[in-house]
């Protein structure tokens, strides 16, 4: 596993049994249910854990010579960043900084050390790139005219059971780790996500933590209210919660950064599956230079999950969607991506765990 990665290890039983604790509460009762005398559905991609799992995701800083400007289109996923084809399909907007604006992101979820924690850290690298790129092309032949890139959504900040030594409930990858994914991402022109559970935390603490590596035009940025608790709160102790003024605060720090350093637009995901998760909501803001994405993150069976999404992104007019898919928890049959893109609007974000 990476340097560093043991001291995970000494959380990772503790989270497991928060995320399956907090299964219950989710979707009202929901989420992490199994039907009673349903097996579980079998695990895709089929990928073998092995010991030597390591550098499964990271990209490093932008090197010299290195522009990634809209205008020439930026070396990151440079397709995505090319004109929107006209079609008759529900997409939302997307303005020429985006990556929305010509393509789907689909995403791979995990810890590089925690194979429990999603499909991102099962399998060699290889294995798991494969995978993805196979779970992807299915999206591009449903997705229209519209291009795919794809994505590792690292939890780069892992809730802690017990106390750290900042008092934020968090542990995070180490620059080193980090740099290793944006390796990888810069030898296989993905993008990465960096996912921080916020425990006890503050937008501005997370913030600059990651601030480093989201100067790198691939690396954008994830916070989960599932996790954030009030000082003091073990995560876990109950579904938590982010405040729209929370949100806004981390979209106007993305919109400076990209402004300094003349990026192209910062993706920030919002993981959400009940409303009281970010509370009022109706007061996000839009910020020019960042692309917010609310990702229904509810486990279940289909028809829980597209009506969360008709709520949490089409009724509240979010400015992106996204969906979640998880494997081995969703109750099959899976979310095909044939249906997944029919919902309305179709989604710009998909996240395998």
């Amino acid at each position: 596993m990476p340097s560093g990665g043991r001291k995970y290890l000494a959380v990772v039983f503790a989270i497991t049994g928060l995320m399956l604790g907090l299964a219950s509460m989710a979707f009202g009762g929901f989420r992490g249910q199994t039907a009673q005398g349903q097996s579980p559905p079998p695990a895709y991609p089929t990928i073998t854990p092995t010991p030597d799992l390591t550098h499964a995701i990271v990209p490093e800083l932008a090197s010299d010579g290195f522009h990634p400007t809209p205008t020439p289109v930026p070396e990151a996923a440079g397709h995505c960043y090319r004109a929107r084809t006209e079609t008759d399909l529900p997409l939302l907007p997307a303005p020429e900084d985006s990556v929305f604006r010509n393509c789907q992101v689909v995403a791979f979820y995990g810890h590089p050390d925690i194979p429990g924690l999603g499909v991102m850290g099962q399998g060699t690298t290889a294995q798991m790139l494969e995978a993805l790129t196979d779970q992807a092309r299915r999206y591009d032949e449903t997705n229209g005219t519209r291009e795919i890139v794809l994505a590792l959504h690292v939890i780069a900040g892992v809730a802690s059971a017990s106390p750290t030594a900042d008092g934020t409930w968090v542990y995070r990858l180490s620059g080193a780790e980090i740099e290793e994914l944006v390796d990888i991402a810069e030898e296989h022109d993905l993008l990465i996500i960096l996912d921080t559970q916020m425990g006890s935390s503050t937008v501005e603490k997370e913030f600059a933590y990651f601030e480093p590596y989201l100067r790198n035009p691939r690396v954008h940025f994830a916070m989960d209210p599932e996790w954030h608790m009030p000082a003091g709160t073990a995560p876990g102790t109950f579904v938590g919660s982010m405040t729209a003024d929370e949100i806004n605060r981390a979209q106007g720090l993305l919109d400076e950064l990209v402004r300094e350093h003349d990026l192209p637009n910062k993706i920030l995901v919002i993981h959400q599956f009940q409303g009281q998760m970010i509370r009022n909501k109706s007061t996000l803001q839009d910020y020019g230079r960042v692309d917010l994405v609310i990702d229904q993150d509810g486990v279940g069976s289909k028809r829980p999950k597209v009506s969360n999404y008709d709520v949490f992104i089409a009724a509240d007019g979010a400015e992106h969607g996204g969906m979640k898919v998880f494997y081995t928890e969703d109750f099959p049959p899976l979310l095909a991506p044939a249906e997944v893109n029919a919902l309305v609007p179709q989604p710009d974000l998909v996240i395998y765990q």
